[in-house]
């Protein structure tokens, strides 16, 4: 009789105070960053769990998502990479200034950063690979709190320009980051058919996909 008592007791308990009780939520998102993904162009210095400042470095390849809450309060953004650096976002996220409107920051592996979000707001999650190889890495980033989270897409940095025509490379070309000779980076683009959407003097400008910085070819080796 006792035992029932007992668990009479514990339910009367439980009905008693759950109205006051918060059902977590959660998202989850995982990914690889891989050599001539997408790239920034600067890193935010970064005191966990604040950014405190831009520093011009070098590229680093990076993942941005889109993320509401329908419920204001604390949150933890969660990231277990061992070679990682993970930033939270306000309103908006640019890739070439790391620490405009950003609310968040850690380069602490493994990541476990608090930040407190309020309902209805945008944000935006970006995992960077804060190393000087820049040789690609996995990671697996989840947002928790006392609200749902409506995690979105991979953010179209990049929408593909208004006018932009497919051509030819039919050699493949070495890349570069701007209309300049001294700025050729470390791999080329395969052969095939690409987007270019502007020429400047020696060269063209491909766009490859909605998450990865523009970059130049030499004219030559687009087939008009």
């Amino acid at each position: 009789m006792k035992r029932y008592l007992s668990l009479i007791l514990i339910l009367l308990i439980l009905l008693a105070v759950g109205a006051s009780v918060v059902f977590a939520g959660s998202a989850s998102v995982s990914g690889t960053l891989t050599p001539g993904g997408p790239t920034g162009s600067a890193v935010a210095q970064i005191s966990t769990p604040n950014c405190t400042g831009s520093t011009v470095a070098f590229t680093v390849l990076y993942a941005a998502y889109s993320f509401t809450v329908d419920t204001s309060g604390a949150y933890t953004v969660t990231e277990s990479g061992t070679e990682s650096a993970i930033y939270v976002y306000q309103g908006s996220f640019d890739p070439n200034s790391p620490a405009t409107n950003c609310i968040a920051a850690s380069n602490t592996n493994p990541h476990s950063l608090p930040v407190n979000l309020t309902a209805g707001t945008q944000y935006y999650v970006a995992v960077i690979e804060d190393s000087f190889a820049q040789d690609g890495m996995s990671y697996s980033i989840t947002i928790s709190g006392p609200g749902e989270v409506a995690l979105g897409n991979a953010v179209c940095t990049y929408p593909l320009p208004a006018g932009s025509l497919v051509y030819s490379v039919p050699g493949g070309a070495p890349t570069f980051w701007a209309a300049d000779l001294g700025t050729q980076n470390t791999w080329n683009l395969p052969a095939g058919t690409w987007y270019i959407s502007e020429f400047s003097g020696d060269f063209a400008k491909v766009w490859m996909t909605c998450q990865g910085s523009p970059f130049w070819i030499p004219a030559n080796a687009v087939s008009r």
